[in-house]
């Protein structure tokens, strides 16, 4: 009895194997449609034909797959902004998030980069780099996914002044039936420039937000920004504490 005990828990433990080892290359095969398609879903129908969409061919191994989508979104009236996002995509169930291990159909690391002529002109007359910004993307075995965004904090300061953000975090979870709930904080912003002897502060803020329907943009929702404490000194010195706008669309 004992020894047909061993042998079912060998046969077990060796079907789970397999099975986790086979799981990320059958994962692998719907890995566009559990990521890519479920995020271009969330772009309203009423821009649809305003934005333009290239894909590059999936580059799909056992384990993980790579690709680079580039958004074309043509505003009426003005240049077009091109958004590239470069995909490196972890096949589940097993998967290493920056928050430790999860268990998911996928999870992406996606790095944007923006290209506009006005854009890239502003960039080019700044004299220090522009933070770091990256998106990482949950996609979970029921449809619903999670996105988190991070902008690294920035410090510079010269000769004509100083300028200090300690960054930004938002998350949005976004469920099977596209309602989603929007979570943003951001850390304390100041800026002084010493010609003008002049500066303002932000000591942070924090958004949450809820919609019903996250590509519809009449969908019911609800959104609250809150601010601590907001000064400057020009054009007017002024200083307004305990900042609360809170909206509701039904």
């Amino acid at each position: 009895m004992k020894s047909l005990a061993v042998k079912i828990s060998l046969v077990v433990a060796v079907l789970a194997v397999l099975v986790l080892a086979l799981m990320p290359k059958v994962i692998g095969a719907s890995i566009e449609r559990a990521t890519i398609d479920n995020l271009l879903a969330l772009i309203p129908p009423e821009t649809e034909s305003q934005f333009k969409v290239r894909r590059n061919e999936f580059s799909n191994g056992w384990f993980s797959s790579s690709t680079t989508i580039e958004f074309i979104y043509t505003p009426i009236g003005t240049d077009a902004i091109a958004l590239t996002m470069d995909f490196d995509i972890d096949h589940g169930p097993l998967l290493q998030t920056k928050d430790g291990l999860s268990i998911g159909l996928a999870h992406a690391v996606i790095q944007p980069s923006i290209r506009n002529d006005l854009i890239d002109i502003a960039v080019a007359d700044l004299s220090f780099p522009l933070p770091d910004i990256t998106l990482n993307l949950l996609a979970r075995f029921n449809q619903s996914m999670w996105v988190n965004l991070n902008v690294s904090p920035l410090n510079f300061s010269d000769v004509t002044g100083e300028f200090n953000f300690n960054g930004l975090n938002a998350n949005v979870d976004i469920a099977s039936d596209q309602s989603a709930y929007v979570s943003v904080q951001m850390g304390e912003l100041s800026a002084s420039e010493n010609a003008a002897n002049s500066n303002i502060l932000v000591t942070g803020m924090a958004i949450t937000s809820a919609t019903t329907q996250m590509n519809n943009i009449l969908a019911e929702s609800s959104a609250t920004l809150t601010i601590p404490l907001i000064s400057s000194t020009l054009p007017l010195p002024f200083s307004m504490s305990d900042i609360t706008l809170s909206l509701i669309h039904i």
